[in-house]
Formats: structure tokens, C-alpha cells, sequence
């Protein structure tokens, strides 16, 4: 499913800025790369779909496959450093994804 590597590249931007914006700790510089990245990301999809003629529902897909793939890295983030407060950023953006999405 084409959803699945857009999701994982769209966790991947998320990744990023939370990174940034645990390095920085709060800073201003911090929270506007943070922001520039979200609409990076919505950015990226919007521009993916057009391009590709998708129907909205590859949107909803792609969520949830970003919530997925930010579940395993925070799951490897644990792994590797349990006290680092990035797993937990991780897994409270992958709940983020998943609140966006429709209730079944």
C-alpha cells in the first residue's frame, strides 16, 4: 500500500521536529521549525494526492499508518534509552494521528 510508505515518511518530518524541539527545549527557533514541519507534512500529503489523483480515504490511511510507524519508533526509542522523553513524544503524536481519524 502506497499509504503505508507515505505514513512512514510523514511519521519520519514528526520524528524530526519533536527532535528539534526536545533539543531546544521550548525555544522560539524550536517551536517554529516544529510548526514549519507540520505544514511541511500536511504540505506533502496535500501535494501527494493531487498529484497522484488519490481519493480522500488514502489521506485517512496514511494517518494511520503514520501513527503505526511513530508507535515502532517510539518503541525502538525505548529500547534503546527507556529515560529519554522521546518515546513518550512518540507515542503522544502517534495518538495525536489516531484522534484525527474517524471513530468506526
Amino acid at each position: 500500500d502506497p499509504a503505508n510508505d507515505v505514513g512512514t515518511f510523514l511519521a519520519t518530518l514528526r520524528q524530526l521536529g519533536i527532535r528539534q524541539s526536545l533539543k531546544a527545549r521550548g525555544s522560539s527557533a524550536a517551536v517554529a521549525r516544529s510548526h514549519w514541519l507540520r505544514e511541511l507534512e500536511q504540505h506533502f500529503l496535500d501535494a501527494y494526492c493531487a498529484a497522484s489523483a488519490r481519493v480522500p480515504e488514502f489521506q485517512l490511511r496514511a494517518t494511520w499508518y503514520e501513527a503505526a510507524a511513530l508507535m515502532r519508533k517510539a518503541l525502538r526509542g525505548f529500547g534503546r534509552s527507556p529515560r529519554s522523553p522521546m518515546p513518550a513524544a512518540l507515542a503522544a503524536e502517534a495518538q495525536r494521528c489516531l484522534d484525527l481519524l474517524p471513530a468506526v
